[in-house]
């Protein structure tokens, strides 16, 4: 095994290690549902994967110009990390959390993020892609 291959490895455990959340994944099948509580018309929903280990995050603050001249807000861009062995997630697929680590925080059970983008890196040590937050 090269170095660099060694190196990848160890850097996709490390990754790993920090995915202590359990995620559901799923995706509209193009086929409406009534909400049994709210009696909304919703999308009808099909898991892609369950139990899926990984864990939210927010990265950065990045400052972006707005329409007051001289004057700055801070964006932070959400992302959920999982492995780079969880394949064929894509945009507009709904994650939601479904439990949490020992030292996880028990308010993330439940909430859901709709995936805004694709992943593309190479040499990724996980999968992070762009949500928004649902719920």
């Amino acid at each position: 095994m090269s170095v660099h291959a060694g190196a990848l490895t160890m850097g996709r455990r490390m990754a790993e290690s920090m995915h202590t959340e359990t995620f559901t994944v799923s995706r509209a099948t193009g086929n409406k549902v009534t909400d049994p509580v709210t009696l909304e018309e919703t999308d009808e929903l099909a898991v892609i994967h369950a139990s899926v280990m990984g864990k939210y995050q927010f990265p950065d603050s990045r400052p972006r110009d707005v329409q007051v001249p001289g004057l700055k807000v801070a964006e932070t861009a959400a992302e959920w990390h999982t492995s780079i062995t969880v394949l064929g997630v894509l945009t507009d697929d709904i994650v939601e959390c479904i439990a949490v680590g020992e030292d996880g925080d028990p308010e993330l059970v439940g909430s859901r993020v709709r995936v805004v983008g694709p992943f593309l890196k190479s040499h990724a040590t996980a999968r992070r892609f762009p949500v928004v937050e649902l719920s």
